[in-house]
């Protein structure tokens, strides 16, 4: 029950900060000039985003404890023991001197205790070893649990989601934002620890020998958590705009140059090229702020620590030359007095360092917000509605498609693109899907495929018997307009139609997609680098290539995107005899308007939906 209550109480924090975050894009689109009214209520709204934003992303950052295991435990225990062995060098080192200014001790005679302090000083060493091997490992743990899970809801969303985010700023999301949770784990976790405990374990430690200076220590040290937090909020709220300073910095850059040679065309590379300073100039100022921060932080915590340092020298000095009296000032021995002031500066210690890395906290809170928005995306938002027949593939024969009222409209109070689309295709049936330009024949395909979102419907798959299969990315091949070729070779951009195929079934795919034509003439056969975007080959050889991947994919639905389109007349007819050798045996939907795509299929289907949305009409071919 507990469970469900934070469940509850997190969902409900979201709304309110993605319902706030609504309104601080509504007030950034707007123009620059706004009202003196206008402006309390947008901070207001910035208050609740950045309030609700952080507590999500706090709880966030704690859950992700759990992939550093025990060596996140390992370098907070390890941190603790060297900070106690701090006791016991002081009081050993206060000892010795002590013996040897006043009682004249020769060196014979503090032997064991100064191979007692070397050890001391070797076991601090092993624990500080310890400390940052298991720190940068619980660090390392959480960066790459963090990772595979953006990786894998990238992959489960899918490209409907995908396409409507800017390439930058996903690949900022999952590489920069979850680099910057490692200091978070390695440093500032365990450095909190033992910011809690060892400056009580000394503080307890001084109080027997001198109660007066332990209520001194006691008294200025919390202090410095106070004005950390009071710095640290200013530090969050500055992180977090640096953050999203980076994510728009880098979509901004990505998508400039990604669109470089359109830029030229129109003859505006000075606009961008002032635009891509005035953007990187923006990201310069925020880092500056957040490390602006930083060192004020760390400034008034050297502060106070210096200050409080400085009284109990003062006081044991003075105690010492008999100038002061108050308490059990004539009670300080030099043992004392020296035991108190080697652990003055220890007690302050573990907090400055926790100022040094409590910027990594505002980085990883700010990093946290990014990644659990994207985490906590739920599938049915960008996927086709769920189904409830059977996920299985009954057998290896051929599927049919059943669409059931599918629609999609891309803005809201738009005329619907596909509006109650209703389609039965049995299995092993070819049906060609023609209509007038914008009558949503290609936001059909992209449905099916998953590259968009439906508002609503459903696509299911037909097994032989009429039994409904869920419509998996398994039981379909897709071959579009424009296919995309990645950096590689040949034969590794085939491969991706069935990354587990071997050499002789990739061979195949080829041979079948007329791929084994024109590779026979290149350097180095299948194993000949491509450009990034297929650069080396023709539009026509590009399309055999993706045509060999469908080949590969040996998947019982295939469907086809205007495949023979820009084509001239050779390629378009290697690429027609090699689609009578795919689609044989198999179930296909093809959009197209190629008199010669559809004289191969068994019915014409049209699809029209330009002026008043109505069913889709189907007609024998």
């Amino acid at each position: 029950m507990s469970e469900e209550r934070a469940d509850q109480k997190t969902q409900a924090e979201r709304q309110a900060t993605n319902s706030a975050a609504v309104r601080r894009q509504d007030i950034d689109a707007a123009p620059a000039v706004a009202t003196a009214s206008e402006e309390p209520s947008a901070s207001a709204a910035d208050k609740a985003t950045d309030k609700a934003a952080a507590k999500i992303a706090a709880r966030w950052l704690t859950a992700q404890s759990a992939s550093a295991g025990h060596a996140l435990v390992a370098a907070m225990g390890a941190g603790v023991v060297g900070g106690l062995l701090v006791i016991g060098q002081s009081a050993l080192l206060a000892w010795i001197l002590s013996q040897t200014i006043l009682a004249g001790a020769a060196l014979s005679q503090v032997a064991w205790p100064l191979a007692g302090l070397a050890l001391l000083y070797l076991a601090r060493a092993i624990t500080a070893y310890i400390q940052g091997v298991a720190g940068f490992t619980a660090g390392a743990r959480v960066r790459q649990a963090v990772r595979l899970a953006v990786a894998r809801q990238i992959h489960d969303l899918g490209p409907a989601h995908s396409q409507g985010q800017r390439a930058g700023a996903l690949l900022t999301t999952a590489q920069d934002q979850s680099e910057a949770l490692e200091g978070y784990y390695a440093r500032y976790l365990p450095q909190k620890t033992l910011a809690v405990f060892v400056p009580l374990a000394m503080v307890a430690a001084v109080f027997p020998v001198d109660w007066l200076a332990g209520t001194i220590f006691l008294i200025t040290l919390p202090l410095v958590p106070l004005f950390m937090a009071v710095v640290g909020m200013g530090a969050a709220a500055a992180s977090r705009r640096q953050a999203v300073a980076l994510a728009r910095m880098s979509g901004f850059f990505l998508d400039r140059l990604r669109n470089l040679a359109t830029i030229k065309s129109f003859g505006q590379t000075e606009r961008e090229l002032a635009a891509v300073i005035r953007v990187s100039h923006d990201y310069r100022d925020k880092a500056l702020g957040v490390l602006r921060l930083a060192f004020l932080s760390s400034a008034v915590l050297e502060f106070f620590a210096v200050i409080s340092i400085a009284m109990v020298a003062l006081y044991i000095g003075m105690s010492l030359l008999d100038l002061f009296h108050l308490g059990p000032a004539e009670d300080v021995t030099l043992f004392i007095g020296l035991f108190v002031l080697m652990l003055a500066p220890e007690i302050f210690l573990p907090l400055r360092k926790l100022a040094v890395y409590y910027h990594e906290r505002a980085t990883a809170l700010a990093a946290a917000e990014q990644l659990e928005g994207l985490l906590a995306q739920q599938l049915s938002d960008h996927i086709p509605p769920a189904n409830k027949a059977e996920t299985s593939r009954p057998d290896r024969g051929p599927l049919g498609l059943e669409i059931r009222s599918l629609s999609k409209t891309f803005e809201a109070g738009t005329r619907p693109v596909l509006n109650k689309v209703t389609l039965t295709i049995a299995p092993g049936e070819k049906v060609a899907l023609v209509g007038p330009s914008g009558s949503g024949k290609s936001t059909l395909i992209a449905t099916l495929m998953g590259f968009a979102a439906a508002d609503g419907g459903e696509m299911l798959a037909m097994g032989p018997a009429g039994q409904e299969v869920a419509l998996q990315v398994t039981h379909l091949a897709w071959l579009g307009q424009r296919p995309h070729l990645f950096h590689g070779s040949l034969a590794d951009n085939i491969r991706l139609g069935r990354p587990s195929a071997t050499d002789q079934e990739v061979l195949a795919a080829a041979d079948a997609a007329e791929v084994l034509s024109f590779a026979e003439d290149l350097p180095d056969g299948m194993d000949t680098p491509l450009g990034e975007d297929g650069h080396g080959l023709s539009g026509g050889e590009a399309q055999r290539v993706a045509l060999a991947r469908a080949f590969l994919r040996d998947a019982p639905i295939v469907l086809l995107d205007e495949p023979t389109a820009r084509l001239d007349k050779k390629n378009e007819a290697a690429i027609l005899a090699a689609l009578d050798r795919l689609m044989e045996g198999r179930t296909v939907l093809v959009a197209t308007h190629s008199p010669a795509v559809i004289s191969r299929m068994d019915r014409v289907v049209l699809l029209s939906n330009l002026s008043e949305p109505r069913p889709v009409e189907e007609r024998l071919s």
